[in-house]
């Protein structure tokens, strides 16, 4: 099977369809092998970010606040942009009881989510930089948390490459947060 290269520049934007981007990409059969742009010697560019949850405390008393921060780094080689419109905008907050159900929203947090984008910001992040305690909030405002419980929170991130504006996205570690009864 023979594989080739093509060195085309040529994006094609669809509403509601595929984005499509070639740039350095390796085909075969025609399929890509690799949605990255080539760098000067043809090697496809990585493009990768982490994200590390954090809690503030592992136990919690009842009714205490449930503080979490996240840390970002761009671990790729092309430099990322992230839009900013608030906490529950900008991750998918995952959180999930001791027999792995969802945990739902706070009546406050639906309306956040229902109401229109009040700010909308942005921020590039190149590439090996990291963003210490970025992101926080509490978790006990955003979901029904009750007392006597444990619970497990993940995030979920998208941010775009600044070279094509392809998305991508990224999984945080879980953190475990216990609530005292």
């Amino acid at each position: 099977m023979k594989t080739s290269k093509l060195n085309l520049a040529a994006t094609v934007f669809a509403i509601g369809a595929i984005s499509l981007v070639v740039t350095g990409i390796q085909v075969k059969k025609g399929k890509a092998v690799s949605d990255r742009p080539a760098s000067k010697n043809g090697t496809p560019k990585l493009a990768a970010f982490k994200l590390v949850l954090v809690a503030e405390k592992e136990k919690v008393s009842k009714g205490g606040p449930i503080n979490i921060t996240v840390s970002i780094q761009n671990t790729g080689q092309v430099p990322l942009g992230f839009t900013e419109g608030g906490f529950l905008r900008d991750y998918k907050v995952i959180v999930k009881n001791l027999k792995g159900e969802d945990v739902p929203l706070t009546k406050e947090a639906e309306e956040i989510m229902k109401s229109g984008v009040v700010s909308l910001s942005s921020y590039e992040l190149t590439p090996g930089t990291k963003l210490n305690g970025r992101d926080g909030t509490s978790i006990d405002k955003l979901y029904q948390i009750s007392a006597g419980r444990t619970y497990y929170i993940t995030l979920k991130r998208k941010a775009y490459r600044m070279d094509n504006r392809t998305p991508i996205e990224a999984t945080s570690n879980t953190v475990k947060v216990t609530v005292g009864s």
